[in-house]
C-alpha cells in the first residue's frame, strides 16, 4: 500500500517474491544485495539489483568470490563488492539494502565504534561516502 503525504506518494511497496520491495523517493536509486552459498563448494555467489524511484531496474550485476566463510563474513564481502560496483557507476544518491542485519548495524551505527569507524573510512576512501546510505531489510 502506498503511503500519500498531500498528492505525492512516499513510499510504494512492489511485490517480488515473498517480500514487500519499498521503492525509494524521488531521485533515489535503491541497491539491493544478496550472498548465497552452496555448501559443497568453495564460492560466495553474490548479486546486485539498482532501480530506481519507479522500481525500473537501471543495472545488475553479480559474481562469485573465492571461499564460504560463514554467512555475516559473506554478507559483508558481497555489500564490498556492491559498493565498488556502485562506485564504478558514478551515481548519487544510493540505498543500499541488504538482509544482513549485523551488517549494516555496523556501517550505519555506532554501537561498536572501532568497527564503525573502519568501516566508515573503507567506505570512505572508496570514493562512495556521501552518494551511499546503507539499509537492513530486518529493521
Amino acid at each position: 500500500m502506498a503511503k500519500q503525504v498531500g498528492a505525492r506518494t512516499l513510499i510504494s511497496p512492489t511485490h517480488i517474491g515473498s517480500r514487500t520491495w519499498i521503492m525509494p523517493l524521488d531521485n533515489i536509486l535503491k541497491c539491493n544485495v544478496d550472498a548465497a552459498v552452496i555448501d559443497r563448494f568453495p564460492h560466495i555467489g553474490y548479486g546486485c539489483v539498482l532501480r530506481d524511484s519507479n522500481g525500473i531496474v537501471i543495472a545488475a550485476t553479480h559474481g562469485i568470490l573465492q571461499g564460504n566463510f560463514n554467512s555475516t563474513v559473506n554478507e559483508a564481502l558481497s555489500i564490498r563488492e556492491a559498493l565498488g560496483w556502485l562506485k564504478s557507476l558514478d551515481y548519487s544518491h544510493i540505498i543500499v539494502e541488504s538482509d544482513a542485519l549485523l551488517i549494516m548495524e555496523a556501517l550505519n551505527k555506532s554501537a561498536n565504534h572501532a568497527a564503525h569507524v573502519l568501516a566508515r573510512e573503507a567506505v570512505s576512501m572508496s570514493g562512495i561516502l556521501g552518494r551511499v546510505t546503507l539499509h537492513s531489510l530486518l529493521l
